[in-house]
């Protein structure tokens, strides 16, 4: 087979190896239109650093989050090509980077990164944000896993960082908006709506 041009991260955890393949597939066909052979690379196995790596499908980060911080720190030493730079992806892995653009003033929903989760901290969001139900969830995490819808005057403990933020009624009411850029050009955007009574979105 021809050597391909770009190498696509494929996940190792059992639980999306049923669910990513089709559109693993359709994104091989597209870029085949558009003249590119991509092959999929097991993100467990030692990354090519011959050509490119686009880390679309690092599914599964989440379940071990130390593994997964290694695993970049070890592409980074070998100076795997990724299309999208070790440290963004690190810098994206945690979101508490929610927190930092919230405190520098950037139009995003009002985070607190805290070290735990007690009523003392509940408290404290609440009269920050000026509301009672708040959203608590791990700072690294995917398909809110993990995540809490805490009413008002209800109590939750959770041990270990989380971030802190405001139920917006607007997820379940009108769905979440995902951007999608190339560069600093804006391509297409996504309207991601929960599914009926629920508040998790999907593409």
């Amino acid at each position: 087979s021809p050597r391909p041009d770009l190498f696509l991260l494929t996940p190792e955890a059992r639980a999306f190896r049923a669910t990513y393949r089709q559109d693993l597939e359709r994104l091989q066909r597209e870029l085949s239109i558009a003249g590119l052979a991509a092959c999929p690379v097991d993100m467990a196995q030692e990354l090519p650093t011959g050509r490119p790596v686009l880390p679309l499908f690092a599914w599964g980060y989440h379940l071990d989050p130390a593994l997964w911080k290694r695993r970049l720190d070890r592409w980074e030493a070998a100076r795997v090509r990724m299309i999208n730079p070790v440290p963004a992806l690190r810098w994206n892995t945690d979101k508490s980077y929610l927190s930092e653009l919230y405190d520098r003033g950037l139009p995003v929903v009002p985070s607190i990164a805290v070290d735990a989760v007690d009523e003392s901290a509940l408290a404290a969001a609440r009269r920050r944000f000026g509301t009672g139900t708040l959203v608590v969830k791990p700072p690294i995490g995917a398909c809110a896993n993990g995540t809490k819808i805490v009413p008002p005057a209800a109590s939750v403990g959770a041990k270990g960082p989380m971030i802190l933020q405001p139920f917006m009624p607007g997820i379940i009411e009108e769905g979440e908006i995902s951007l999608i850029y190339f560069g600093d050009r804006i391509s297409h955007a996504v309207r991601k709506c929960p599914a009926r009574r629920g508040y998790r979105g999907a593409g």
